[in-house]
């Protein structure tokens, strides 16, 4: 009997679970996801009636997968599933690949995010706001204890920007993720007490023991690290999930390190003090983009793939359907990646976790549809090698170690050696030909105190490796200057010479770096500084910040500019008295030292530098750059939030100011709302006697920003003075153009001066046809038209066609995304695209999107596009609109307790209320009691069929504009 009692238990879980609301509906069709790999295969594992919202997964030790089935994850109405979320236990009992026994393993958490099986067989949890350690000690199949690891003590509920990430280094010890929170205010606790508290930052990374002890913060400036894994050589990795505007990463993290954003200064991500790809001094680059909402991270260390996957990184990528491979390339003390894709579905193919099994295969969980709330679908994949070869017999540990290309195994193996402290047979592995191999003999040569002598040797080169990169050295070093609990570091470790050696390979530098502690030490750190590798100069940074008596050796000033700003930043990180810092940064004559200078004053809102940040900007010579950095750092004093618009919006005055420069005046136009966007909004607009005189200006830039601020928003009357403009001859033929796109929101009312242009203006014929497209024309006016436009005229008949109400096209193109493609292919006029995306008339994208300032932030920001998307993907997106909606623009319908029938984005959630995004880019706010329903709508509010309201030549010019450098 009890031989058949976890069979009999899993059956009635099952029964259970074939319960659960939305399980008895239809299903959708199984398309099953292309492999790119014929070498490879997917198999379906199980389906809806066994699992429903799966997120993370893992495997325990003795086989069984454990996922997550999420049952908080934005609930519809009157959801009769589960009140809380669940990890199941599944196993395949007959060999014919399906996982037929189901049970619950552990119940009763909310808004669960990650989970990780330690090699002890403990189980980490991940939540929004906890992580716990679950064991199942009475061996009945379900994890009874339950232990608090680490606790976020927040306002901030939103499911996304909490903790998760889980992975392990060699000695069990834990890294996670934080996301940015939203800004709010968080305190997170370890379990020994230890408390980090901040606000309005970006994402970190954390690491602690295995109980929860020693909290400490490793790197900071993410967005959301989902997925978070190290490779063999202990280098970690993280994947960033979900921005606004500049898509998402896989980044090298590195201890000490800034990755660039903070939340206090926006969430798009492009104010100036916020930096995606290490344009900051001390904020440090991607390795690549990812795929738009990669879920989770892993390196692929197991025996069951072609040994061409060993060491590759792979993501989970819920909106492209995708399981996305990197291939690391060292690029100085960081690395490069090329990207490929290993499995490509369909619509209804979500990945979002994947885990190794003991076999080497990958398992994969799919949420399957893209709707955010609750839905009743999931599914199980296993991606595995076709006619594999049996696994090896079992050996003793040293020669597991030896052969095994199995990670796991191998790290094993190691551990069964450090625990008999055999330390002759892990100094044998060192110089073995597999550098794998010889990474798990240094992991536990450093967790042996006998063993710290041959990673010396192998720290200091002595030990002959086959070691190009210096990736073996690299981890040596790490583990003799971060050992495991009860073994001391090794402090006599000097390594300074090393970190000057051009030969020495950079990932060697970067760790070596951690050695430089004393004022002996000064040299090498002034060297690091003055270097160009950005890895180099934060890891320098880190350890000046870290060491006291290195810092105050170092001089006071330096002649390089570069390390002037390196400098300011360790005395920042060190907490040195900004009054003994700051007063000379801000009149140094480098513009980046002064800019950092601002920046900590914006960030920490150092009052007592006011009137020195005040007289920087009465500046006549200042530059763009530092004119917003000073003005930014007054909106911080001043007690508000710093957001670029807001900012600019508050200089408006300074446009008439005579002493202004206009280098500043056009940053001030190009942040600074369109005016109507000021009108509908309420807000002080420019008064027309200073547009008046700006357009009467004598500096060509200030000119063209004067036309193309009026432009994105003219008034009536605004439009008469940009015809008049227009009309002139003597102007440049762009700047006339401009003008013609502003009087186009009054096209009906100017017409006799566009049929003018018509008629004797060669250079504004595009122009006119645009700007009336959408005002109604009389059969003899087109005709007018026709028989007066110029030859060669592109896309005469289309434009006349979308004058007569007619499609554009009468064979539609808009679902051929491949011959759009070709269409793109041929080229376009970047500048000409600028004002097809402006135009209030054609597509009207700058309704929701924004580039470069203009335009409203409704939908992603499209400035960095060109860096995050190929032509294709933007062609399927304007397509196919409804396909992949980043969760961050899943539309809402809320309807209030008073009737009131409102549609946002949820960008804020709280225990107490939520706040939401409307169409025209303002905020709402609403008491939780407020709201009497909330539901996500099934499609995006970007409209279909928009590439029909434009000609060939314009859809070319639009993405010819895209991809500029804008």
């Amino acid at each position: 009997m009890l031989a058949t009692r976890p069979r009999f238990v899993a059956l009635v879980i099952l029964s259970v679970v074939l319960a659960l609301p939305g399980l008895g509906a239809a299903q959708p069709a199984v398309e099953i996801p292309r492999v790119l790999d014929e070498q490879l295969e997917l198999v379906l594992a199980a389906d809806s009636s066994q699992i429903v919202q799966p997120i993370g997964v893992d495997f325990l030790p003795d086989g069984r997968l454990l996922a997550i089935e999420s049952h908080t994850h934005f609930p519809p109405d009157n959801y009769a599933g589960l009140p809380h979320d669940r990890v199941l236990a599944m196993r395949d009992t007959t060999g014919d690949g399906r996982l037929d026994e189901v049970a619950t393993y552990f119940e009763g958490t909310r808004h669960t995010m990650d989970i990780a099986v330690h090699f002890d067989g403990s189980v980490y949890l991940a939540t929004r706001n906890e992580i716990l350690r679950l064991r199942d000690e009475d061996g009945d199949g379900r994890a009874e204890q339950r232990q608090r690891i680490a606790f976020l003590d927040t306002k901030g509920s939103y499911p996304h920007n909490g903790l998760s990430g889980l992975c392990f280094d060699f000695d069990g010890n834990l890294y996670f993720g934080m996301g940015e929170n939203l800004g709010v205010a968080y305190r997170l606790v370890g379990s020994d007490g230890t408390v980090i508290a901040d606000e309005a930052e970006g994402g970190n990374v954390f690491w602690c023991a295995a109980d929860g002890a020693k909290l400490r913060r490793v790197a900071t400036g993410f967005w959301n690290p989902f997925g978070v894994c190290r490779d063999p050589f202990g280098n970690l990795f993280a994947i960033d999930n979900d921005p606004s505007a500049n898509g998402c990463r896989l980044l090298h993290v590195i201890e000490g390190g800034n990755y660039g954003y903070h939340y206090r200064y926006g969430r798009s991500g492009l104010h100036p003090f916020i930096a995606w790809r290490g344009e900051l001094p001390g904020t440090l680059p991607m390795i690549c983009p990812t795929g738009e909402a990669p879920c989770e991270l892993i390196c692929y260390h197991g025996s069951g793939l072609p040994a061409k996957y060993r060491n590759l990184l792979m993501s989970a990528c819920w909106s492209e359907h995708q399981i996305q491979l990197y291939r690391l390339i060292p690029s100085g003390a960081s690395f490069r990646a090329d990207r490929d894709v290993l499995v490509q579905g369909g619509e209804d193919f979500r990945p979002v976790g994947i885990a190794l099994a003991a076999d080497g295969s990958l398992w994969i969980s799919d949420w399957v549809k893209r709707d955010y709330k609750l839905h009743g679908h999931g599914r199980i994949w296993q991606l595995r090698q076709r006619n594999r070869a049996a696994r090896p017999a079992e050996a003793d540990s040293a020669d597991r170690l030896r052969w095994s290309s199995d990670r796991s195994q191998r790290e094993a193996a190691a551990r069964e050696m450090v625990a008999s402290g055999d330390v002759a047979a892990l100094r044998l592995r060192l110089k073995s030909a597999d550098p794998f191999v010889a990474a798990s003999a240094i992991e536990a040569l450093g967790a042996i105190p006998a063993g710290r002598d041959p990673l010396r040797d192998l720290a200091t080169g002595a030990e002959t490796l086959a070691d190009a990169a210096g990736g073996l050295r690299a981890l040596a070093i790490r583990r003799l200057l971060q050992p495991p609990p009860n073994i001391e570091p090794a402090k006599s470790l000097d390594l300074s010479n090393a970190v000057m050696q051009a030969s020495v390979p950079p990932l060697v530098r970067l760790a070596a770096t951690g050695t430089l502690t004393a004022p002996a030490h000064a040299d090498e750190a002034l060297a690091l500084l003055a270097g160009s590798d950005p890895f180099l100069r934060s890891a320098a940074i880190a350890q000046l910040a870290a060491h006291p008596r290195l810092l105050s050796a170092m001089p006071e000033s330096h002649a390089s500019a570069a390390v002037r700003v390196q400098l300011m930043l360790a005395k920042r990180r060190a907490g040195a008295d900004p009054s003994q810092v700051l007063p000379s940064a801000l009149e140094d004559e480098d513009a980046d030292v002064a800019f950092m200078a601002l920046k900590w004053i914006a960030d920490e809102r150092l009052s007592a530098f006011r009137p020195q940040v005040d007289a920087m900007l009465a500046r006549p010579t200042l530059t763009t750059s530092l004119f917003l950095a000073a003005a930014t750092a007054v909106d911080r004093l001043e007690g508000r939030s710093g957001d670029e618009t807001q900012v600019m919006s508050r200089l408006i005055p300074k446009l008439a100011g005579p002493d202004v420069p206009a280098a500043s005046k056009v940053m001030i136009l190009r942040g600074i709302p369109a005016p109507g966007e000021m009108r509908r909004a309420g807000k002080a607009e420019v008064p027309e006697a200073t547009l008046r005189e700006l357009l009467k200006s004598d500096d060509a830039s200030l000119l063209r920003e004067a036309v193309r601020f009026l432009a994105s928003g003219a008034s009536r009357a605004q439009a008469e003075t940009l015809a008049d403009l227009a009309d002139d001859k003597t102007q440049d033929i762009n700047l006339r153009r401009d003008a013609v796109l502003g009087v186009a929101r009054h096209a009906d009312a100017l017409r006799p001066r566009l049929m003018r242009w018509w008629s004797s203006d060669s250079g504004l014929h595009r122009e006119v046809l645009q700007a009336l497209a959408g005002s109604p024309l009389e059969a003899g006016q087109l005709e007018q038209l026709r028989r007066s436009a110029p030859a060669g005229l592109d896309d005469l008949e289309q434009s006349l066609l979308r004058l007569a109400q007619q499609p554009v096209r009468v064979a539609s193109l808009n679902e051929d995304i491949q011959r759009w493609g070709e269409i793109a292919k041929r080229g376009g006029d970047a500048e000409a695209g600028r004002r097809v995306f402006l135009h209030p008339r054609l597509a009207k994208c700058s309704s929701c999107h924004q580039i470069d300032g203009r335009g409203a932030m409704v939908g992603p920001d499209l400035s960095q596009i060109r860096r995050q998307s190929d032509v294709g993907q933007v062609l399927e997106s304007i397509i196919r609109p409804n396909k992949n909606v980043a969760p961050h623009y899943t539309a809402w319908r809320i309807v209030t307790d008073d009737g009131e029938v409102r549609t946002g984005f949820l960008v804020f959630q709280t225990e107490q209320d939520q706040t939401f995004l409307d169409d025209q880019g303002r905020q709402l706010t609403l008491k939780n009691e407020e709201i009497e329903s909330a539901e996500p709508l099934e499609s995006s509010i970007m409209p279909t069929g928009l590439l029909g309201l434009l000609t060939d030549q314009e859809v070319r010019d639009l993405l010819a504009y895209l991809f500029s450098e804008k």
